[in-house]
């Protein structure tokens, strides 16, 4: 269910105590369908990790509206999936027969019991997750895989590289609201370690840029799309911070997308997969 935690014409959040900042409502999961499709034309498919076609249980934490499951069944037809999220946003469209659903913060732990599943998969949660919470996330993600399966992170740090002066007007507050809420978006590249450390083996980690203007293709205005919704949708709290008005920061955030590709904008990804132990 999505939360009620707004007003008439504004849009809604998480009411509850989670730190994350984005919002929770019909908007916010449309685009998360478009990023999903966003990251699978640029990684070149759902996964990386060398995990077996026989495989029969997937889970995928903070599964947003459920479209990765949807799009995996398509690979994995006789596989069970089940995704956890702390919003109950599961897009209708995205239910299937063997799809489960269960609704928990993350934070507090997994809902599922010790060796559960034979592929954990995760992505773009580090706008939702403080940085002293990644460690126990990570042992989660291992604890509930089955020994000799697969867990496969998916990140970005959310930093610009050559970015234009619109965004830095804006970056400082951005910071702030990260910061405010303990999260450490540099977190991420920690991820390997933490796994490391939960116990995972064959270890695989690579840093891939993200094009937001370096490259001038299609992909480029995707995600440049993405992140004006993203930021769009945090356009109150630019305004309650920084004292501009609603209307000054619409000209940045417009200001934004033109200068992604006129300064070459980029940012990073960091893509972890490792295997639990047998």
């Amino acid at each position: 269910m999505l939360s009620d935690n707004t007003e008439p014409n504004e849009r809604t959040f998480h009411n509850t105590e989670a730190p994350y900042v984005l919002p929770n409502d019909l908007e916010e999961l449309s685009r998360l369908n478009l990023q999903h499709y966003i990251i699978r034309y640029y990684r070149k498919g759902n996964y990386g990790a060398p995990i077996d076609k026989n495989i029969t249980r997937i889970l995928d934490v903070g599964c947003g509206t459920g479209i990765w499951c949807k799009d995996m069944a398509n690979e994995f037809p006789n596989a069970l999936f089940d995704g956890v999220d702390i919003n109950d946003g599961i897009d209708a469209e995205n239910l299937f027969p063997n799809f489960t659903f269960k609704q928990a913060d993350i934070m507090k732990g997994l809902p599922y019991k010790d060796n559960t599943f034979d592929f954990v998969f995760q992505r773009l949660l580090v706008a939702g997750m403080p940085a002293s919470a990644w460690p126990k996330l990570c042992q989660e993600l291992i604890r509930v895989v089955k020994p000799g399966g697969w867990v496969e992170i998916i990140e970005t740090d959310i930093y610009f590289r050559d970015y234009g002066p619109a965004w830095k007007r804006l970056e400082p507050y951005f910071t702030a609201f990260m910061k405010k809420r303990g999260i450490d978006p540099y977190v991420v590249k920690e991820i390997p370690n933490f796994v490391k450390q939960g116990g995972l083996i064959n270890v695989h980690h690579s840093r891939h840029i993200s094009p937001m203007g370096i490259s001038g293709g299609e992909i480029d205005k995707f995600m440049v799309k993405d992140l004006a919704m993203v930021f769009g949708a945090m356009k109150p709290l630019f305004v309650a911070a920084s004292g501009m008005t609603g209307e000054k920061v619409d000209q940045l955030l417009e200001d934004f997308q033109s200068e992604c590709f006129e300064y070459k904008t980029y940012g990073f990804a960091y893509h972890t997969w490792g295997q639990k132990s047998f």
